[in-house]
Formats: C-alpha cells, sequence, structure tokens
C-alpha cells in the first residue's frame, strides 16, 4: 500500500541519518545561511528523494522541510566542487519547494552557478524568473541584487550600455530600500554595509565589501582598497558561494593587474584547504 511505502522510506531515511550523527541543522529561509559541511552530505541528495517520497507517512510537514534541507545541501556541496550542472539542478528543485525570499534566493544560486561556469543564455534566464518572482513577493533586496547580477552577466557579453543601465537599476532599488535618492556608487555600498553588518550577515558583509574594494581600486585608492579587501575577505571566505567568491576573485586580480599591482589575498582556499591562495 502507498502508505505502508512511504513509512517505510521514513523509516529509512531516520535510520541513515542516524548513522551519520543526526539530521544537520537548518539555516535560515532567505539566505539559505552559511554552509558547512556534515558527514551525510555525501548522501544529501538521495535523502532528499527519500524524504520526499516518505511525505505521505506521519508528519509530513517535517518530512517536506527534510527533503528542502538536502535539498539545499545537495546543491552546495555541489557548488563546492565546482560541480556546476549539478548544483544548478538542485538549486532549481529547491525553488520548486519554497516560497518568498528563499525561492528567490534559491534561483539566485541556480543562476549564479550558470554563470560561473559561462552558460550565458540559461543564467539570463532563470535572473529573469528570479527578477519576477522577487519583485512578486516584494523582495526589494534582493530584487536589487539580481538587477545587478543581471547587469555583470552583459558585461561579460560586451553589452556594456545594458549593462550599465541594469547596474544602475540595481542601485536604485537599493537606494529606495534605505531610503537614499542622492547616494554614488560607493554611498550605496556603504550603506548596504550598514545593512548587513546591522543583521549579522557576515557572508553579505564580507562580499559586499570585496565589490567596495574593487570600486576603490578603480579610482586609484589602492590602500583603501587593500584593506576593505582583507575585511571583506575575513568575512566572506569559508562562507560565499564558490561562484561569488570565484567571480570576486578574478575581478580582484584583473583589476589589481590594470593598476599595477601585486594581487590582494585570495578568496579561494589553497588546493589542500590550508589557508587563501596569494
Amino acid at each position: 500500500m502507498p502508505g505502508d511505502r512511504a513509512r517505510l522510506h521514513a523509516h529509512a531515511l531516520e535510520a541513515i541519518e542516524s548513522l551519520f550523527g543526526g539530521r544537520p541543522p537548518s539555516p535560515g529561509a532567505a539566505t539559505m545561511g552559511e554552509y558547512r559541511e556534515h558527514p551525510v552530505d555525501a548522501l544529501a541528495a538521495d535523502l532528499a528523494d527519500l524524504a520526499s517520497l516518505a511525505a505521505g507517512a506521519r508528519d509530513s510537514g517535517a518530512l517536506e522541510e527534510a527533503a528542502r534541507l538536502y535539498l539545499r545541501r545537495a546543491a552546495e556541496r555541489a557548488e563546492h566542487r565546482f560541480q556546476n550542472a549539478a548544483a544548478g539542478e538542485f538549486w532549481k528543485r529547491l525553488s520548486l519547494r519554497v516560497e518568498g525570499a528563499g525561492r528567490v534566493e534559491a534561483l539566485r544560486r541556480a543562476a549564479g552557478v550558470r554563470l560561473h561556469a559561462a552558460e550565458f543564455a540559461e543564467a539570463r534566464g532563470i535572473l529573469g524568473e528570479a527578477l519576477a518572482e522577487a519583485r512578486r513577493a516584494g523582495v526589494r533586496v534582493l530584487e536589487g541584487r539580481i538587477l545587478r547580477e543581471l547587469g555583470k552577466l552583459h558585461r561579460l557579453l560586451g553589452n556594456v550600455e545594458e549593462s550599465r543601465r541594469l547596474h544602475g537599476e540595481g542601485l536604485d532599488v537599493h537606494r529606495a530600500c534605505g531610503e537614499r535618492r542622492h547616494e554614488t556608487v560607493e554611498d550605496a555600498f556603504r550603506r548596504a554595509l550598514d545593512i548587513h553588518r546591522a543583521n549579522g550577515i557576515e557572508r553579505d558583509e564580507g562580499v559586499d565589501r570585496c565589490g567596495l574594494a574593487l570600486l576603490l581600486l578603480a579610482s586609484g585608492r589602492v590602500e583603501e582598497a587593500r584593506r576593505a579587501w582583507d575585511e571583506g575577505a575575513a568575512l566572506a571566505r569559508g562562507k560565499a558561494s564558490y561562484g561569488d567568491a570565484a567571480d570576486l576573485e578574478g575581478e580582484m586580480r584583473a583589476a589589481c593587474l590594470r593598476a599595477g599591482i601585486p594581487a590582494f589575498a585570495g578568496l579561494l582556499p589553497s588546493p589542500r584547504g590550508s589557508g587563501p591562495r596569494e
């Protein structure tokens, strides 16, 4: 009977989890939280399927939550291993199981791994979906971020004017969130940093502080840029997604080359995981 099979799947899920020290903790839905590998993550994709099959058993709400948790962990594990196709698929699957800010962020992460893999058409389509969802859900901060990521995509495609337009729209949204009308780009970055710091979101603070460093470097303020980068890297290293970290590090190295200075400390771990790359 279907109910009996669902109960068997639920028992199997519990048994496997017990072998690995229990279920990993669940992060916040809006930011997807900070990824820290758990021994069970190697089986996360299979456990997500198992939890879905078990959802007809008792406590189906908890099993649905388990399916979402393991899909997210499967996505982040694949992303950390540069398995972009698998990570993108897991993020997309997760986006179908969550709502609001959680769905927007899952779509944004799905687009991010496609962008990192230079799959520009796929990334553009998913970012468009994420933007529409952010507007429906009224998640203005994520709407602004997605607009700026669309701007970045168009810059990589060589569409300079469209890139500037989208980046400007994203900044306008961020300014509206902070009720600021006449900010410079640097002001917008610093305002975003204040918001991240107030909410204790170290990952986003680190990523935006590194972005501020690139802006300072472009304006010739090398020492300020180096300090901002070091501060941002200390916060973002190991917390930012590999896609975001790799993109920022690539932009930083190119900017330092243009400025004729040595590259700043990297965001990605060394091949042996012994620390930041120089």
